[in-house]
């Protein structure tokens, strides 16, 4: 009987501590420190993912910690002294997003997170300069684990906008905004150290625009060697000078590679 009693008690102790292995490394992972996480809604299987299109939306989670899901979480490089973040993501054969939001004034707090091509925006002067709408800041909603598990984006026409309201199914946008003292719970899966600096594009001067009345030709403003692939990574078209000919392709996004440099353009 006592042994009875004695094995009982072991299967019920491992079953809770596969419980509670299971929470801390599903839905309930808060960030914790720098490094790259999973972003997803709490209690959902949607995560903040680039779509093919190279924007952001929720989408089931994709196999392999697939890039186009991985986020680098880290102090932004300016103002880090003011405790913000910045979100960026590595594609390869595309290049580096930052998460970001393209909205204006009158959008305050409503304002849909974009997938922006290329580094964050370094801003001078440190002093609360969030014009480079891709600051963020850590937050927590009731937390467990001493990390943190909502996430505010700062604005110069505010910094109380937040995630708040979950999304409704796969394929709908990022959305932040305000719900009286509501926060949404985000949750942060890790998945490992932030992005190495070889991983990160380089900074050039040179930089590329469309060629008015010749849709689908771009032209750089330096000449060098040029790469343009689809927005899912596959290599189009290649060459050498200032030219940059898409023409022959269908219309819709494209990322063109130069000098180190990555741009989304539109044929």
């Amino acid at each position: 009987m006592k042994k009875s009693l004695r094995l009982m008690s072991l299967v019920a102790f491992l079953m809770l501590f596969a419980t509670i292995t299971v929470q801390a490394q599903g839905e309930n992972d808060e960030w914790t420190e720098a490094g790259t996480y999973k972003i997803g809604a709490s209690g959902q299987n949607l995560w903040m993912t680039i779509n093919a299109t190279g924007g952001l939306e929720w989408a089931a989670e994709l196999p392999s910690d697939d890039p186009r899901q991985v986020w680098s979480i880290v102090d932004h490089r300016t103002p880090a002294d003011n405790g913000l973040l910045e979100i960026t993501a590595y594609v390869p054969g595309v290049g580096t997003f930052t998460m970001a939001t393209n909205g204006v004034e009158g959008d305050h707090p409503n304002y849909t997170l974009i997938a922006r091509p290329g580094e964050p925006v370094s801003v001078t002067p440190l002093d609360f300069d969030y014009s480079g709408l891709d600051q963020f800041q850590r937050r927590k909603t009731t937390s467990n684990q001493g990390g943190n598990d909502a996430l505010f984006i700062k604005t110069p026409w505010g910094t109380n906008s937040r995630y708040v309201t979950a999304p409704s199914a796969a394929g709908d946008p990022v959305q932040f905004g305000l719900d009286g003292s509501a926060i949404g719970k985000l949750a942060f899966r890790y998945v490992g150290l932030p992005l190495s600096a070889d991983e990160n594009v380089r900074v050039s001067s040179n930089n590329v625009y469309p060629v008015a009345g010749n849709a689908g030709v771009f032209k750089l403003v330096e000449s060098t060697e040029w790469t343009a692939y689809s927005i899912s990574g596959t290599v189009v078209a290649s060459g050498n000078g200032y030219n940059i000919d898409l023409s022959a392709f269908s219309k819709g996004l494209y990322i063109i590679k130069f000098d180190g440099v990555t741009k989304k353009v539109k044929r």
